[in-house]
């Protein structure tokens, strides 16, 4: 997975997709993703987006949105990583980021020095 569709679904871009299941919960077709199986398949689905009503672009941008925001947010993550029950999670973090004292008083959380 690509930190583009992420990025994408936090301002409300419909993405179309062959992989929903990477996300938790997964995308849903016509709900908050376009959703495809192949190459004939995807060449359908973007027939069926360029007759989509506007009113049903829309209404899927909006779900888009709404998905990032309960399910993609730091404090979604945070939320669920504090109520885990205690199993062992893996948080992985880049190694080398480093960060200058601009950006360290901006997102202290993510810079490591």
């Amino acid at each position: 997975m690509c930190h583009n569709v992420v990025e994408s679904l936090a301002v409300g871009t419909i993405p179309i997709i062959g992989y929903p299941d990477w996300f938790f919960p997964p995308l849903e077709h016509r709900k908050n993703a376009i959703i495809y199986s192949g190459k004939e398949d995807l060449m359908q689905k973007v027939h069926e987006v360029f007759e989509m009503s506007s009113d049903d672009i829309a209404d899927m941008r909006k779900n888009v949105i709404d998905f990032y925001e309960k399910y993609m947010t730091a404090e979604y993550f945070m939320r669920r990583f504090e109520a885990s029950s205690g199993k062992v999670d893996t948080i992985m973090l880049h190694p080398r980021m480093v960060c200058d004292q601009k950006k360290t008083r901006k997102a202290s959380v993510f810079c490591v020095n």
